[in-house]
């Protein structure tokens, strides 16, 4: 089958990571990416497995040579399927593929919507409006489909499908001994205003300061920018926190630390939450997205989106049980509920169901 992919970036994201680990888990089909604005680190990881990945880079001078080319491309490749995956590509996906070929893939809740830029709100817009056009719209969250619904978004074409996740590459070297006194936080986001690293930070002072003594690292694009704020406006914490910035083995450095921290003011499917899971983590976060349903009964969640709400929930999460066995109980359970194998045979399904109408 031929899969067309359409994606606004190709950077550290967990729209990027999925999609990756979709066409990865899918060797079986012809799959081509095409990226709207430049490449990233995911450009080089598809086209080494063969991918075809073709970027647009609209701010160029030739961008509508380059159209015309993209567009002779795709009729050339004559998907049977085209996947759009989040807003802006949803409606470039409309001049590029036939109505009943099209799934629309929403990656997020309309938690704290209003702090969107003004144009990504109208786009979100515009596409409810227009959403009577793909055969699917499939949501990584079952809270973003009711706020999506709430909205103008069909309804009947609303397809739930959460992220997976492979146990088998994560390296799930548990500590030998549990922790004694000083917990290990870590939290990976790249930086932005809706990742919360201000929260972050704030309630992490406050954890120091009334609930007992810790370490946090920090993981993430453009996350060691933040130095100077850190050293600024939270000195007393500076001692405390690392900032690493990107880390392309996150999946082998998260089991060892205690508890994972997501500040998050707005989420859909929290995909490195469910990664902290199988690394056999604890879990302290905001009640955004799917959090609730993704940490279930293996983390806490903080009553309110602010600092002092989420220092209560690490206190809370770093009186958890740490040993080996309580952290491959949280394995077992991530590695059982979302599991990579389940969801790649959700997509599969939906592929096939736009094939044999068309």
């Amino acid at each position: 089958m031929n899969i067309l992919h359409i994606i606004t970036s190709l950077g550290m994201g967990g729209a990027e990571a999925m999609l990756y680990k979709l066409i990865q888990a899918q060797p079986h089909h012809n799959h081509i990416v095409i990226c709207l604005n430049g490449d990233g680190v995911y450009k080089d990881r598809l086209e080494d497995l063969g991918v075809e990945v073709i970027c647009l880079y609209p701010k160029k001078l030739d961008v509508f040579t380059r159209l015309a080319k993209l567009s002779q491309r795709v009729k050339s490749f004559s998907p049977d399927v085209t996947m759009a995956w989040m807003y802006h590509s949803f409606i470039f996906s409309l001049f590029l593929s036939g109505r009943k070929k099209t799934i629309w893939n929403v990656r997020q809740t309309l938690d704290g919507h209003k702090s969107d830029k003004l144009m990504t709100r109208i786009i979100i817009r515009i596409a409810g409006w227009l959403s009577f056009v793909p055969m699917f719209i499939c949501h990584n969250s079952q809270r973003g489909i009711l706020q999506h619904e709430r909205i103008g978004y069909k309804s009947h074409k609303a397809k739930f499908i959460p992220n997976g996740f492979d146990v088998d590459k994560f390296s799930l070297n548990y500590p030998d001994v549990s922790t004694q006194g000083k917990v290990k936080f870590v939290n990976v986001a790249r930086n932005h205003p809706a990742k919360g690293h201000d929260i972050l930070f704030s309630a992490f002072d406050l954890y120091l300061k009334s609930y007992g003594d810790a370490t946090l690292d920090c993981y993430g694009y453009g996350v060691n920018e933040q130095e100077m704020q850190l050293k600024t406006h939270y000195p007393d914490i500076v001692n405390k926190v690392k900032l690493h910035g990107v880390s392309t083995s996150i999946q082998e450095v998260l089991s060892s630390y205690d508890v994972y921290v997501s500040p998050s003011r707005k989420e859909g499917f929290p995909n490195v939450v469910g990664e902290a899971l199988v690394a056999g983590l604890v879990i302290a976060a905001t009640d955004v997205g799917d959090c609730s349903s993704v940490v279930s009964c293996h983390g806490v969640l903080a009553s309110e989106v602010n600092a002092a709400a989420l220092a209560q929930a690490m206190q809370q999460a770093s009186t958890f049980s740490f040993d080996k066995k309580s952290r491959s109980e949280r394995t077992r359970y991530a590695a059982d509920a979302f599991s990579m194998e389940n969801v790649v045979a959700s997509y599969e399904q939906l592929y096939n169901q736009v094939k044999a109408s068309t």
